[in-house]
């Protein structure tokens, strides 16, 4: 039964009272807590039975509380859609008793047994950690409470900053109406060119038939890139970033022989083809003698250029290149996400989620405008599913199929008309809502009919399209089997190596390392995962899991003062090893399938032991 609540009596004059936890975040690792997966599950009901307590939509605080409550739960029982249902419910205003006949008393009884636990002198920091996190909640929820009294905090665990929204959130806020939608004043298809532009569009092609005498001025310019970065530290020590950077191009033309300098790359195999792309397209454009005059020195600082990046750096290469040789400068604000072909085609990167999530946890001050690969229209829809909606919200979110997309809408003011006026009403749209929960904001008609309308003035602008989906709630609730295989693909990144490694220099500590990295990815996309692919999922879990194995194996074989292959822990290590080899060949192999893509090689063959 589902009861309307008196806050919301009056036909919906209060807007944004309840905001759901972000999803696809993880609070904490779940298997350092020394419960087993049916005791998590059990505790996971009884914040279930908390979070749908008679008060729990009656203040912004408790609202805030539940919020965390549901996270928590979620976190513990990934494949569980009750809180998903319940945030939803909330979200929508209504109360929902489905466990209102659960024992409060008894959930309370029992989390206060479990904090017990996590709080004693032997347990570790981790399991301190998920205790801090329970006992926020439980600090409004049931402040009289024994262990919540004899807390002594010095405030809220940061890491709920990631998940759940800050109070003023979840205040009262009332409705705003936006004006009505006005139809933007459209160029005529058939109206002749005047003079002026006639001349304006002679002199271009002029200017590009004999570019080969083009004169610019020298140039230096910057983007901002999602990358996967490598910085040695020492003969010994090599670290991994994952993190935004800037590309930044010094050039200039010179009377005769010019030369390109490059980033610096750690693998032979991508620079190359990148490289070649950005030349061939160059040349599609200019002519040889122009081509021939460039010096320009790309950089990326002081790290080096990873192939776990494929061919994502030469789009905006390209776009500097343009701008240097256009005298144009790109827009400050600008993030691009594409693979660039030979053709001027924007194609989707591999593995595109380690970039996505880049994006995602380093949101900006303003707007970014951030064209993305149309090819990822399925992973963009999956933001939706893991309610990130906030993401197209807060940026200026572009699909783009070729280089006049890109250039288009990558330099300031050559956005056509149809652009322009989207940005204009998108800005009006997000002006009204910047203090509104979105995902409640975006359901009003008002809002709604505003969505559609930037829709319609440019079908490229995905912040309005997919901002439209959510309002009207028809985001997929699952994630399809293309979009859950490339989210398996990325979360298992971190292991991508392992399988072809010499199984002699494999080091304990890093193994414990790699499968907590995939164990961290792998964990959140549980709860979106369908029944006809939660086969594709567990093959991904055990993998992950099997890594622990093989750490744990190698813990014991090191400690082993004369190891032979005979011991039982150096062959369960030898073992462990090519089982991970074959079943990560399987899994790869099915993967590529999905998304048509090469096959992996197959690590046996490719492999010492």
């Amino acid at each position: 039964m589902k009861v309307l609540l008196p806050l919301i009596a009056s036909a919906g004059s209060i807007l944004g009272c309840y905001l759901p936890p972000v999803e696809g975040v993880q609070l904490f690792r779940r298997d350092v807590l020394p419960l087993d997966s049916n005791r998590q599950i059990l505790l996971a009901k009884d914040l279930l039975a908390l979070a749908a307590r008679p008060d729990a939509l009656e203040d912004a605080s408790q609202r805030r509380a539940t919020a965390q409550l549901l996270a928590l739960a979620s976190n513990l029982d990934p494949s569980s859609a009750t809180p998903s249902n319940l945030n939803r419910t909330f979200a929508a205003g209504e109360e929902d008793d489905i466990l209102a006949s659960s024992d409060m008393g008894s959930a309370l009884d029992n989390l206060s047994t479990v904090l017990v636990y996590l709080l004693g002198d032997d347990a570790t920091r981790e399991q301190k950690i998920i205790a801090e996190l329970m006992l926020d909640p439980l600090a409004v929820v049931a402040p009289d409470l024994n262990i919540v009294s004899a807390r002594q905090s010095g405030g809220e665990s940061p890491r709920w900053h990631r998940v759940i929204a800050p109070m003023e959130k979840f205040e009262e806020q009332p409705e705003v109406d936006l004006p009505p939608p006005v139809e933007p004043e459209m160029a005529n298809p058939g109206e002749e060119a005047t003079e002026e532009e006639a001349t304006e569009e002679e002199a271009t092609e002029e200017e590009a038939v004999g570019d080969e005498l083009l004169q610019v001025a020298d140039f230096q310019g910057e983007i901002i890139v999602p990358a996967i970065l490598g910085e040695r530290i020492s003969n010994e020590e090599y670290l991994i970033h994952e993190r935004l950077q800037p590309l930044t191009l010094v050039a200039r033309l010179q009377k005769e022989q010019g030369k390109v300098d490059f980033p610096v790359g750690r693998d032979s195999k991508t620079l190359p083809p990148v490289r070649a792309l950005v030349k061939e397209n160059l040349e599609r454009r200019y002519s040889p003698e122009t081509i021939k005059r460039i010096k320009a020195n790309f950089r990326l600082g002081k790290v080096d250029y990873l192939d776990r990046n494929g061919l994502t750096l030469a789009l905006p290469m390209i776009i500097l290149a343009e701008g240097f040789l256009s005298e144009r400068q790109p827009l400050g604000n600008l993030v691009v996400l594409g693979a660039l072909d030979s053709e001027g085609q924007i194609k989707a990167p591999k593995s595109p989620w380690q970039f996505l999530d880049l994006l995602l946890s380093n949101p900006s001050e303003s707007p970014r405008r951030i064209l993305i690969s149309h090819e990822l229209g399925p992973q963009m829809e999956a933001l939706l599913t893991r309610q990130q909606e906030d993401f197209f919200f807060d940026n200026d979110v572009f699909q783009v199929k070729t280089l006049d997309d890109v250039f288009e809408l990558a330099f300031e003011g050559a956005e056509s008309e149809a652009a322009r006026s989207a940005l204009e009403q998108f800005a009006e749209i997000r002006r009204v809502g910047a203090s509104k929960t979105t995902s409640v904001f975006v359901a009003n008609p008002h809002v709604l009919a505003r969505l559609g309308e930037a829709r319609r003035t440019d079908p490229r602008m995905l912040s309005a399209s997919l901002l439209e989906m959510r309002g009207s709630s028809n985001q997929p609730l699952n994630h399809s089997t293309e979009v859950l295989a490339s989210l398996l693909q990325s979360a298992l990144l971190p292991m991508s190596k392992l399988p072809y490694a010499n199984s002699r220099h494999l080091e304990a500590s890093k193994l414990e390392q790699i499968h907590s990295d995939c164990r961290e990815a792998l964990d959140p996309i549980a709860r979106n995962v369908s029944l006809g692919d939660r086969k594709l999922y567990d093959q991904g879990l055990d993998l992950a899991n099997r890594i622990r194995t093989l750490a744990r194996a190698k813990e014991r074989y090191d400690k082993e003062e004369f190891p032979s292959n005979e011991s039982f822990h150096v062959s369960l290590f030898y073992s462990t090893f090519q089982a991970i080899q074959k079943e990560y060949f399987d899994f790869a192999s099915e993967v590529a399938i999905i998304l048509k893509q090469e096959p992996p090689a197959d690590p046996a063959l490719s492999s010492k032991k």
